[in-house]
């Protein structure tokens, strides 16, 4: 079957960008300005091309897969782009070692700490030292469900920080979709959140759990 102008412009769109992901999550630093405004600007080139005809063509479980699979491509990198990290696996280590990020800052509760490699890294990287932590209850339970099982390794506990973000974002994405069917809206605004790229390098990439408050704000 021979292709049209439209498939051919989308899927190029998709390949161009699958490619710019993989770019940005691992062979791109925070400094590197240039390399980073190119990497957006074909990001969002695919992104205005997948919100032109996405919804002319295929169906919608295949946008859905593929919006997931844009985002797991973050899954296994590091956060080039913000070093928030880092105070989220400090709260979650602390507690394990029984001390209060509400009530001790992190030089408070160092001086309870044996400050070895792994404690010395996190206190050595994390920004804010002199603040308590700012995260509700429901995040630090994940912080410190994710510090038990991630064996004193950030690069594993970034992995399943992350992981826990995919599952809301995918659930994020289907409430999407419902609510607009429910308000009887045009089904390619689905596209403007699903595909932009701002969302997915900020939550998925740089591991920002705004991405929970969007999902409780749509499923109530």
């Amino acid at each position: 079957m021979k292709l049209s102008q439209k498939h051919i412009i989308l899927y190029g769109a998709l390949l161009v960008s699958l490619v710019s992901y993989v770019l940005l999550a691992y062979y791109t630093e925070r400094t590197q300005y240039e390399q980073l405004f190119a990497l957006v600007a074909l990001l969002f080139g695919g992104y205005w091309a997948i919100y032109k005809y996405g919804s002319q063509i295929t169906s919608l479980r295949f946008w859905f897969q593929t919006a997931i699979i844009f985002r797991c491509v973050f899954l296994f990198s590091t956060p080039a782009l913000s070093d928030d990290y880092f105070r989220f696996v400090w709260d979650g280590y602390i507690q394990t070692e029984g001390i209060n990020p509400y009530q001790d800052i992190p030089f408070d509760a160092a001086s309870e700490l044996p400050l070895a490699t792994y404690e010395f890294t996190l206190l050595s990287e994390r920004n804010s030292l002199e603040y308590f932590s700012i995260y509700p209850p429901v995040l630090h339970t994940m912080f410190v469900s994710t510090s038990y099982t991630s064996g004193y390794n950030i690069e594993v506990n970034v992995m399943l920080l992350k992981f826990i973000l995919l599952l809301f974002e995918g659930l994020t994405l289907f409430l999407l979709y419902r609510l607009l069917q429910h308000l009887m809206q045009p089904p390619e605004r689905w596209f403007l959140y699903a595909f932009n790229p701002l969302i997915i390098i900020e939550l998925i990439g740089n591991l920002h759990f705004e991405g929970i408050m969007i999902t409780g704000l749509l499923a109530t």
